[in-house]
């Protein structure tokens, strides 16, 4: 399994997100478009248009690529996303406090300031990266699904003091027999947890580094190793 998350530097740079010249002095949350490739749209509330290059992303809206199409999203506390073509991703909650702008986030190891982000994920590919998060001071990330929640383990657990942040895919599968859809997710240099909602509570479920579990509703969950293994670090 190949995982592709490409960010060319200069793209990053003229997103805004690695703040340049005396008259930037603060940075709030932002989410970019650092690249656009094809059709892709984004709608906020009741428009739809075509997505552009270096446009901003604003909290509450979604992307859309379309066949043979992809993005490349830069959000300011670090973690970049790719879209493949044919996905519909829903920013649904990106907070951040604000930090200086002579702080590079591009590339960092660490979120400059302590974030939110909620994320939508209803049908697609996304493969993405993230910083270390300053889990210990209030941030937060995850990825909702129709089959469950997709984040980082939770403060005060053995895996949580191995998230280093990393690479991560999430990829909604072709029908089965049955007429299931299934999720497929993969976890790079760092361990993730995916909670899946049953009957009324949530299991949790480790997904250790270089691992990857195929879950659906009301079926048994698979996991199988994944190669070649990205580092994310």
């Amino acid at each position: 399994m190949k995982f592709v998350l490409t960010l060319v530097a200069g793209a990053v740079a003229a997103a805004g997100v690695v703040a340049q010249g005396p008259a930037a002095k603060v940075i709030q949350a932002q989410i970019v478009a650092a690249q656009v490739k094809g059709e892709v749209e984004m709608r906020v509330g009741s428009e739809l248009r075509a997505l552009k290059t270096s446009e901003v992303v604003p909290q509450g809206a979604r992307v859309l690529t379309g066949a043979d199409s992809s993005a490349v999203l830069v959000f300011s506390n670090g973690v970049t996303l790719s879209l493949a073509a044919e996905t519909e991703l829903a920013i649904e909650q990106f907070l951040q406090d604000p930090f200086s702008a002579a702080t590079t986030v591009a590339g960092a190891k660490q979120e400059p300031t302590v974030s939110k982000t909620l994320l939508n994920l209803f049908r697609g590919e996304i493969v993405g990266q993230t910083p270390q998060l300053n889990f210990a001071q209030g941030s937060a990330f995850g990825v909702r699904t129709a089959v469950g929640v997709f984040m980082p383990p939770a403060r005060g657990t053995p895996e949580a003091g191995e998230f280093r942040g990393g690479v991560f895919r999430l990829r909604w599968g072709r029908p089965d027999a049955a007429g299931g859809i299934r999720l497929v997710a993969s976890a790079g240099g760092s361990p993730w947890v995916f909670l899946q909602p049953t009957g009324g509570e949530a299991k949790s479920i480790i997904i250790p580094p270089g691992q990857q579990i195929e879950i659906g509703v009301g079926v048994e969950v698979k996991r199988a190793p994944i190669s070649p293994v990205p580092s994310g670090k």
